[in-house]
């Protein structure tokens, strides 16, 4: 993923006990590189300020470029150092390194992506009493539901993926079970780098009525080749993440990241007044809905049922 550029920012919130004052912190550290990083953060801070405007009075913010590997584990030491009362961990790179640093510190994560979502089950700590989070995580098979409701006529959904990936034999046997039941076949495509996947799009041509993707480093890394030849060739091109129709993909069924950063900010808050994570219920942020891309809908020649452009949510590049 290259650099990722990396926030932190230290919400100062202020705390009265009769006759005394303390300061309490709610620190927050998110991977700039993570998709919808920016509407969480948006998100959270609402959150925080539906808890009362006095959240807000003494906010600050700080920003500093984060780099991946050490130096993620280096800036997640400095804040917990600082002592905070509740750590808000946006990205699965900041969440590890978090989850390590110091279990007693309460962490809200927020991942979004379905590898890495996937990846949370192999991180020490993740089901901890300290710990507690929220996904943009939506069932396989509701993505495929879509695809069939946009294409009806589909019958072979084409996947691009690197086989290297921890989480790729289990997403190829999920969509596998998930296309037959919507009786869909899948044609698969590995690659390893991301110069090789104009090449794996192009090998699709004939062979597919649309391509799939999943939010794999390699495949991202190459998007902009496969968006090039599905819009030449007219294939319709469908997205696990909002992201990605940004960048060209038709459409996904995605889950808001302001909602996301709501849902997290009020659960940082709820700690901060004294609620205990394992002891916190969690709900849905919000219903999935549908992103298209009108522009990328037109050049690869798809034509969407009324009932759903009359619901779906319109994203620009």
């Amino acid at each position: 993923m290259g650099r990722a550029i990396s926030l932190v920012f230290l919400l100062m919130v202020f705390a009265c006990a009769p006759g005394i004052a303390r300061a309490r912190a709610i620190s927050v550290i998110a991977e700039g590189g993570v998709a919808g990083a920016r509407e969480v953060e948006s998100g959270i801070k609402g959150a925080l300020a539906d808890a009362g405007p006095a959240r807000l009075k003494r906010f600050q913010l700080d920003f500093q470029n984060v780099g991946q590997g050490a130096t993620v584990a280096a800036t997640v030491r400095a804040v917990v150092a600082r002592e905070p009362d509740v750590i808000i961990a946006v990205g699965l790179a900041v969440f590890r390194a978090a989850a390590a640093a110091d279990p007693s510190i309460p962490l809200v994560y927020v991942v979004t992506g379905d590898s890495a979502i996937a990846a949370l089950a192999d991180i020490p700590g993740t089901s901890g009493p300290n710990v507690i989070g929220v996904t943009d995580a939506l069932d396989t098979q509701k993505r495929m539901a879509l695809i069939k409701s946009l294409l009806p006529d589909a019958q072979r959904v084409g996947l691009i993926y690197d086989p290297a990936r921890p989480a790729s034999d289990a997403l190829v046997k999920r969509l596998r079970a998930a296309l037959g039941a919507e009786d869909m076949t899948l044609v698969d495509v590995a690659v390893t780098r991301g110069a090789d996947v104009g090449a794996a799009a192009r090998s699709l041509i004939d062979r597919v009525d649309v391509i799939y993707t999943d939010d794999d480093d390699v495949v991202e890394s190459g998007y902009d080749a496969l968006v090039a030849t599905c819009d030449t060739m007219k294939i319709p091109l469908v997205a696990s993440t909002i992201a990605d129709v940004k960048r060209g993909a038709a459409a996904t069924l995605g889950i808001d990241f302001l909602a996301l950063g709501r849902q997290a900010g009020a659960l940082a808050s709820r700690i901060d007044r004294g609620a205990r994570p394992a002891d916190v219920t969690l709900s849905s942020p919000s219903a999935p809905a549908v992103y298209v891309n009108l522009d990328a809908i037109a050049r690869q020649g798809m034509t969407l049922p009324d009932e759903i452009l009359e619901t779906a949510r319109a994203v620009t590049p």
